[in-house]
């Protein structure tokens, strides 16, 4: 009786150096998976790695090393253990399998983070012959869709400067044609950049689908600040002097570009340092007198309403009689010309060749 107790706590002291092999087992297996998990970011991110540290397949090798002989590298140590006769190899006891199932789980766990990131690395490095899609774009079935914002910055430059009349009896234009060239990029005006800030882009598409009524003048004008700015600046009368030395002209700031290339064949890139700082100065003084006249021009109440943003309808482009898609509108007529056998002649006197309008 007494042998089969110590031959029992014999088996008992082996399966419990075992379960501590095991756990020590998986705390370094968690350690590998944590430092495979660095360097797989390290190198997404483009940083360096480290030389000196061991790849996954000699942890793994260490790993499966220490799991098939976790007790026989401890003997070779000096804890030797009394050799008896044990009984038969029972079945393995509920919390082993459990670490088992443990250890399973981690290495599918390890092998589903390395298939995301080589997905993830695989989007990443499109390339350059691919389409992309530009930032301000979202996607609608599978096409491109440009953002709200986008949509109305396009139409404030059409809708603001219809009528802005210059009066000045020394100005460059009498006036501002709809989707005419206009000096946004060298006014320099505040609050024309984007901010990083969602609260602040969310503030600026909302101004850009504002509606204002001049109470002046009854105008509508759309969008940021900056057009009604200008509108101010045709009521005001607020115009530049042209910096180039021996030029006399007085422009408005959304002509001086077409002045500056017009006029002295240059632009405002190729300007001297002090004809620069002089353009900047005269923009703060116009931009600050357009914000002292804003109250007379465009109080609280003008504001008439925020222009309602309509979706994109998707059309079918496929051909109702052989089926094939022609997504540009000059090719599905060119395609439905095909179908008519609808032919055009060539315009020079003396040739007999007609065709449609890809040929």
């Amino acid at each position: 009786m007494l042998e089969r107790s110590q031959t029992n706590l014999e088996g008992s002291l082996a399966n419990l150096e075992r379960s501590l092999a095991i756990e020590s087992t998986l705390s370094r297996l968690v350690e590998a998976q944590e430092e495979l998990r660095r360097l797989m970011m390290d190198f997404i991110n483009g940083t360096d790695i480290p030389l000196a540290t061991p790849t996954r397949s000699d942890r793994i090798d260490l790993l499966e090393r220490d799991l098939v002989h976790p007790v026989k590298r401890e003997e070779e140590e000096g804890d030797q253990i009394e050799r008896t006769d044990l009984p038969p190899r029972t079945p393995a006891s509920p919390v082993e399998r459990d670490e088992e199932d443990d250890i399973n789980s981690e290495e599918e766990m390890d092998l589903d983070d390395q298939n995301k990131i080589y997905a993830d690395s695989a989007c990443a490095n499109v390339p350059e012959g691919e389409e992309r899609i530009r930032p301000g774009c979202s996607t609608h079935k599978g096409l491109p869709v440009p953002n709200e914002g986008v949509l109305m910055e396009s139409q404030e430059s059409e809708d603001v400067y219809e009528s802005d009349e210059d009066t000045g009896s020394m100005s460059f234009g009498n006036e501002v044609s709809s989707g005419g060239e206009i000096d946004h990029e060298d006014s320099d005006m505040p609050g024309t950049s984007d901010s990083a800030n969602p609260s602040a882009t969310k503030k600026a598409n909302s101004e850009r689908l504002a509606i204002w009524k001049c109470v002046k003048c009854g105008k509508i004008i759309r969008g940021a600040w900056y057009n009604r700015q200008h509108h101010i600046e045709s009521h005001e009368i607020l115009r530049l002097f042209c910096p180039v030395a021996e030029c006399s002209a007085v422009v408005a700031s959304t002509l001086l570009s077409r002045h500056l290339k017009m006029d002295h064949n240059t632009t405002r890139s190729f300007l001297t340092l002090k004809e620069d700082s002089d353009i900047r100065r005269q923009l703060e003084q116009i931009s600050q007198k357009a914000m002292e006249c804003e109250m007379k021009y465009f109080p609280p109440s003008s504001l008439v309403s925020f222009a309602e943003t309509s979706g994109r309808i998707s059309v079918n482009t496929a051909c109702r009689k052989c089926g094939k898609f022609y997504a540009v509108l000059h090719m599905r007529r060119d395609h439905v010309g095909a179908h008519l056998k609808a032919k055009f002649p060539c315009p020079f006197r003396h040739c007999s060749y007609s065709g449609n309008v890809a040929t």
